[in-house]
């Protein structure tokens, strides 16, 4: 008999035999606890991530009948970039409060409402592929889950991140479930899940090619049903968004609407800088590890948890199953390739990781007690590593809910050194001073959208290739201020704004555009605005010759 036989088993449980009666109300309770905690921590902030902005404008496209479309853009283009179900369900709340922007705590709803799922589905990955069952394990497990830095801070962000993470924990536990007996329902709510996350976020695609690699020895007919509910959501997804991406002449815009393609084609092109990517995105998994399992606050533990997540790995892979491998295999080696710094991207695999760590807490468990010839030391040692961890989470929840009002908190609780004054200042200014056709170019573009109605543009070139790689050195470029001003130009901007850019990779490089798009304007800036905290300046920008 294995060591996982059913006497090991016994000894795991670290409460009475009837625990596991407690083990949902406890989940329950935690992730109602965490979701009021987020609720009321939310600001009433929007769009300094302006990804969190696109979405919110592309959800209010949708509500008020102009279809899937960026509004806050000048020409109003059709949205190609983002998928379109977290902006959908936006729209749902934007219809019901259409007052923006009072609207916004509701609209942050739905990353709360997908705080609670993500907690309540990693327990049910916790209960099946762990031997940890005991309302002790559930709580601590949960509290570390839902409170860790990445996963709490996206509720005050309208980011599909949440979501995401919800939907990709769903997806796990559908497909660890059920054998093929059980007929095509499961296949295909399996096949739906993991469309439904790639309509989310574009690299849920290994879900679908890991769901695919899961059906196949399940038989034709499985692998049939799950591809028909694929191409069914694509071509819904199809249908809602309209007409597809067509490649905009101002390459401003094209920052919006274009697809990575040609980036991915110059990396394949270039071996150096597929590597640079590659390389630097291992050590970015290594630092978003420290994010999330919050070893800044736990000195000299990093390789302690890191090496019994790699003790419980192997444990964790079994139980999951072919699923869940293929799920590693082609998202994380997505993820190793996409030039972009992988934070976000990791956020959904926290659950999984935490189970690892479970996982391998019960390995060490039983090879202490087996040597030491004892029930204890093993669970002292586990209980232990467990509360330092959920002591740290604890500790990170309180210092993240006292953020100073005057400063603002941006993901993950960074303090920068400004509040929400300044913008608040400058978009009565706008909406006072200029007209309901003018255009303005800045760096939170959807933000003075929403909050003054002006359409306008973010002045620089996206190249996040150059953002974060090589991952010691990294320079930023973002176009010159030279084809930059005519594109600015040809879209007929009335306003260069500057605001701080704080948490931005290409802070400095934007910057340094500003300069120069200035000098290059010369007589035709004229500064017309300066906020109160001289953060925030507004140059009217007049016509060309």
């Amino acid at each position: 008999m294995s060591e996982w036989s059913v006497d090991s088993a016994a000894t795991l449980q670290a409460g009475a035999a009837d625990g596991r009666r407690y083990f949902w109300p406890v989940a329950i309770a935690v992730a109602a606890l965490l979701s009021v905690c987020a609720w009321l921590t939310a600001t009433d902030t929007m769009g300094l991530f302006h990804d969190d902005g696109i979405y919110v404008v592309t959800a209010k496209s949708l509500a008020e009948g102009h279809g899937y479309r960026i509004l806050s853009l000048p020409g109003d283009p059709v949205q190609t970039k983002y998928p379109v179900v977290y902006p959908f369900l936006l729209s749902l709340v934007w219809r019901a409060a259409p007052d923006f922007p009072s609207n916004v705590v509701w609209l942050k709803s739905l990353g709360v409402v997908s705080l609670g799922a993500t907690v309540l589905l990693a327990a049910g990955l916790l209960r099946r592929w762990t031997r940890y069952h005991s309302p002790y394990w559930v709580l601590a497990f949960t509290v570390v889950v839902g409170l860790n830095p990445l996963v709490f801070s996206t509720t005050d962000l309208t980011l599909s991140d949440g979501l995401f993470a919800a939907l990709t924990a769903a997806v796990l536990l559908v497909h660890a479930g059920g054998t093929p007996a059980r007929g095509l329902m499961l296949t295909c709510g399996a096949a739906l899940l993991s469309a439904v996350a790639m309509q989310t976020r574009q690299v849920g695609v290994a879900f679908v090619v890991a769901g695919l690699v899961w059906a196949w020895p399940r038989g034709r007919w499985h692998l049939t049903a799950y591809l028909g509910v694929v191409l069914s959501t694509l071509l819904a997804d199809a249908a809602l968004r309209g007409t597809g991406h067509e490649p905009s002449a101002n390459l401003l815009l094209n920052y919006y609407t274009g697809y990575e393609t040609p980036l991915f084609a110059r990396l394949l092109g270039s071996p150096g800088a597929l590597w640079n990517v590659v390389s630097g995105n291992l050590g970015y998994m290594f630092d978003t590890a420290d994010a999330f399992l919050l070893f800044g606050a736990l000195p000299g533990m990093r390789w302690v948890y890191v090496g019994v997540i790699a003790v419980g790995l192997p444990e964790t892979l079994r139980r999951g199953g072919l699923h869940l491998v293929a799920v590693l295999v082609f998202y994380v080696g997505l993820v190793l390739v996409y030039p972009f710094v992988p934070t976000r991207y990791l956020l959904p695999l926290v659950p999984v990781t935490l189970v690892c760590l479970c996982n391998g807490f019960a390995t060490l468990d039983l090879t202490i007690r087996s040597r030491a010839r004892s029930d204890r030391p093993g669970s002292l040692i586990a209980g232990a590593l467990v509360a330092l961890l959920l002591f740290a989470s604890l500790a990170w929840g309180d210092w993240y809910r006292s953020a100073p009002p005057e400063n603002l908190r941006l993901w993950t609780g960074m303090r920068v050194s400004y509040g929400w004054s300044g913008f608040t200042e400058t978009f009565s200014w706008v909406r006072q001073h200029t007209r309901a056709s003018d255009v303005i170019a800045t760096a939170y573009d959807p933000s003075y959208y929403l909050y003054t109605g002006r359409q306008g543009v973010r002045p620089w070139l996206h190249q996040p290739d150059t953002y974060f790689y090589p991952r010691h050195g990294a320079t930023a470029n973002i176009g010159n201020a030279a084809e930059i001003l005519v594109s600015l130009d040809a879209l007929g901007v009335d306003y260069l704004v500057l605001d701080p850019l704080d948490g931005f990779a290409e802070r400095d490089a934007a910057q340094q555009l500003f300069e120069d798009l200035l000098r290059r304007y010369g007589p035709r800036a004229e500064l017309t605005f300066e906020s109160a905290d001289h953060r925030h300046r507004i140059y009217r920008i007049a016509p060309g010759a």
